[in-house]
């Protein structure tokens, strides 16, 4: 068993002593494939977490366009871009690809170390008309949305 901390984690307890200090949590995990895993931290960033063969992980940081309040995925082993969406738990939902090059650069370092900062690209947005409560994906082009009175099925093509 391992424990993986998120980027502060050389300071981290130093840091929790401090008043006002938040300590980061992963609030919500999902599979991209079966070595892959995207999660969602407690202030809204979003992190790729990579296992490898060798036994070691790497937790990369995504960048951020906006403070993510839910994550849904669909695994994809064959894909070649990993999809996921994310909502600001408001009334956009935005979808997001992260290319495999940005994934597959460092899978052949076998170093336990975290590495640079993953682009990702948001390449649909859908803006509802209800605060979004819960979102799940129903394939890497579609999800379903509970809103607070009704539930929305969406698809981009």
């Amino acid at each position: 068993m391992q424990f993986i901390l998120f980027h502060d984690s050389l300071v981290e307890g130093i840091k929790s002593r401090v008043p006002g200090y938040k300590t980061k949590k992963a609030m919500s995990i999902q599979a991209l494939s079966h070595q892959k895993f995207l999660t969602l931290e407690s202030n809204g960033e979003l992190h790729l977490l990579h296992m490898l063969r060798s036994g070691c992980f790497k937790m990369r940081r995504l960048t951020g366009i906006i403070q993510v309040q839910q994550l849904a995925a669909f695994p994809d082993m064959s894909a070649s871009a990993q999809d996921a969406w994310i909502s600001d738990g408001l009334f956009s939902l935005h979808k997001l690809v992260i290319s495999d090059s940005d994934t597959s650069e460092y899978e052949s370092d076998q170093s336990c170390n975290e590495g640079k900062i993953i682009h990702s690209s948001v390449t649909g947005v859908i803006f509802a008309s209800e605060n979004i409560q819960d979102m799940i994906a129903l394939a890497a082009n579609s999800i379903m949305i509970l809103g607070r009175d009704s539930l929305y099925a969406y698809a981009i093509s």
